[in-house]
């Protein structure tokens, strides 16, 4: 008996423990709520005055009684200074807290500090956690970070169909960035079929529920256009719209319709202009970078080199990686700047880490002009990856000629193929036309190498202008011999400072070939041509000087160009000059003439040859040696030369 009323006074103090408990837990639930609203009115100023000190106070306290809404709002407090110091780390802690007791904000939150390194050290993975905890509890900011993560592969592989089933999940939930990022799958045709219409249903669904991007997106749609026809009206109200809702990018896409439409608005540059300034004083790196190339170029506002440099900085400081390649041609022009190739290369540098190809190009080109070619290999081939035409023309001229990287003639052929055919790059087309006439790289083929001769002349090359005329010189490929077409072609190259292509004018005027014969006009050509460098040029004037054909002889100017045609390594030129110092047309000089006919004769020139030999015989200029003397006169004998056989007969005695 007296156990059954222990047992029962047990279970009587044990009931009655629970139900204190039970009271206890519903006071505390009662007054956390309490501090909570409490806190919601001094945050709000609802009924009392705004006091956020005060509001952060009350939900601290209500925090401490297991309110998580109330660490929620601390959270935010901590995250944004609101009432207390700012501290991410302390906002992150009631963040996680709050996910941890159940909040589905607070798992989203949780995610968000994870995502962005915010308060906690990044980590991709424990973002991915939290976002799909909150997305699967019907989160719409969580399910549209889960789309953002699998579209862009933060921490996962990118997968595209995952990527649009989330965003549809935060879409049907009310989400206006879903939306607007579901146009912009079905516009790209990422995870789904592209199709321009339901790109622009969603734009729409988006803009009605006030998404600026949706509505910049719309402009778009209507400008390029996409899906719709080309409606600039109805684009221009678009982004009025979308500006006017605050979205910087939409006032400079605004600038840009204005800028290249001067039909839509009168001053179209001036309002451009007012439409870029918008953009650039909101943080626009786009609408600074444009607001700097119209100060940079006067067009719409006053020209001013200077504040267009201040622009390009801001424009830099924003982001913009193509800011970076102005910056360095500012540098290198001194346009707002004083000039330095040093800053220049820097700036193309740090645009080539954000992966801008013309950064990436400028600097490979730097490095080429430094002859550094290793570096320079190394950016033009970036470049070239993102398909920039020039650098892929670059590309192989450096593994055509083994600068930089191993010598590979038939990965050269392939980049001036691609340069040429997707770029249109007239260079990269002329070197295709030379792989195929050298059948460098490639199988030869005349008719190709003609093709793309033709193909860079249409656009004013120089070097493929003079080929084609070469073509129709001597009547190559499917190309008939046409001495007047060769002319027109040459003349052509030569009005563009082409050398050889004057030396070969000089060459048809001299012979009378496609025009009438003028010996005078031929010299003209032959001297611009060696006062731009061409060597065979420089022979040639030499030649009229020397004989005075055309004009007065003159050995003064004669013994000029054959000397320079000779220091550029042309035999005959060297010949003439070892002649003219063995004659005394200037000054007798026999050291000065074994010196030039030894480079001549060194080379197979058989005159040069039968000269060294009858230096060598009687000493003149070199050593008296007739074992030396035979075999110079052995070799211009073998080419035929009759002086030479005849010396050879005369000595044929007096060696032993």
């Amino acid at each position: 008996m007296l156990k059954k009323i222990s047992l029962y006074l047990f279970c009587t103090m044990l009931l009655i423990t629970f139900q204190l408990a039970a009271q206890d837990n519903n006071d505390r639930i009662i007054q956390a709520a309490e501090y909570f609203m409490q806190g919601e009115s001094c945050y709000k100023g609802e009924g009392v005055k705004q006091d956020y000190t005060r509001a952060a106070e009350l939900f601290r306290r209500s925090a401490e009684l297991g309110n998580y809404d109330a660490m929620l709002q601390l959270g935010w407090c901590y995250e944004n200074g609101l009432g207390v110091k700012k501290d991410l780390a302390v906002a992150f802690r009631y963040y996680l807290k709050a996910a941890e007791n159940g909040s589905v904000t607070g798992m989203y939150n949780t995610g968000n500090c994870y995502s962005y390194g915010m308060g906690v050290e990044r980590d991709d993975a424990k973002a991915l956690h939290y976002f799909t905890l909150a997305a699967r509890q019907g989160d719409r900011d969580a399910q549209f970070s889960l789309g953002r993560i699998y579209e862009n592969g933060r921490g996962v592989k990118i997968d595209p169909l995952l990527a649009v089933e989330w965003y549809k999940k935060a879409a049907a939930e009310g989400s206006a960035e879903a939306l607007c990022h579901l146009g912009n799958c079905y516009r790209q045709g990422f995870g789904v079929k592209q199709d321009y219409s339901q790109a622009i249903k969603y734009y729409l669904q988006a803009a009605a529920l006030g998404d600026a991007v949706a509505m910049c997106n719309l402009g778009d749609c209507y400008y390029l256009p996409l899906g719709v026809d080309r409606d600039l009206p109805k684009a221009i109200d678009w982004y009025k719209k979308s500006a006017k809702a605050g979205y910087a990018e939409a006032a400079n896409e605004l600038g840009e319709l204005y800028y290249h439409n001067p039909e839509v608005i009168a001053n179209n540059y001036a309002e451009a202009c007012k439409c870029f300034e918008i953009a650039a004083q909101a943080g626009s790196a786009d609408g600074l970078m444009n607001m700097a190339l119209c100060l940079l170029k006067g067009e719409g506002v006053g020209k001013n080199p200077v504040k267009a440099f201040e622009y390009m900085q801001k424009a830099a400081a924003a982001g913009s990686a193509r800011a970076w390649a102005n910056i360095g041609m500012s540098y290198i022009e001194g346009e707002g700047v004083e000039k330095s190739e040093a800053k220049a290369l820097q700036a193309f540098l740090k645009g080539a880490e954000l992966g801008d190809r013309a950064c990436q190009y400028n600097a490979g080109y730097t490095f080429y002009e430094q002859q550094d070619y290793v570096q320079a290999a190394r950016f033009f081939q970036m470049a070239a990856d993102r398909d920039h035409g020039t650098a892929q023309y670059f590309m192989g001229t450096m593994l055509q000629n083994g600068r930089g990287l191993p010598k590979d003639e038939v990965k050269a052929f392939q980049y001036f193929l691609k340069s040429a055919d997707e770029h249109n790059d007239p260079d990269a087309q002329f070197e295709v036309g030379w792989c195929y006439e050298e059948g460098c790289g490639v199988t030869e083929d005349k008719i190709k190498a003609a093709e793309y001769y033709r193909k860079s002349a249409e656009q004013n090359n120089d070097d493929g202008l003079f080929a084609l005329g070469l073509f129709y010189r001597d009547g190559r490929g499917n190309i008939k011999q046409d001495y007047v077409q060769a002319v027109k072609y040459f003349e052509k190259a030569a009005n563009l400072g082409h050398a050889a292509a004057l030396n070969n004018l000089g060459n048809m005027y001299a012979a009378g070939r496609g025009v009438k014969k003028d010996k005078k006009k031929a010299f003209d050509f032959y001297l611009r041509s060696a006062q731009l460098g061409e060597v065979v040029g420089m022979y040639n004037a030499a030649e009229y000087y020397y004989f005075g054909d055309v004009l007065p002889k003159n050995d003064v100017r004669a013994f000029f160009w054959y000397k320079r045609a000779a220091d550029a390594g042309d035999i005959d030129a060297a010949y003439k000059l070892g002649y003219m110092y063995q004659e005394g047309a200037i000054r007798k000089d026999y050291t000065q003439a074994a010196k030039y006919f030894l480079q001549a004769a060194t080379a197979g020139h058989a005159e040069a040859q039968y000269f060294m030999g009858w230096l060598c015989e009687w000493g003149k200029g070199v050593p008296l040696d007739l074992k030396k003397a035979k075999q110079w006169y052995r070799k211009s004998a073998a080419q035929g030369d009759k002086d030479a056989k005849k010396a050879l007969w005369q000595l044929k005695f007096l060696l032993f």
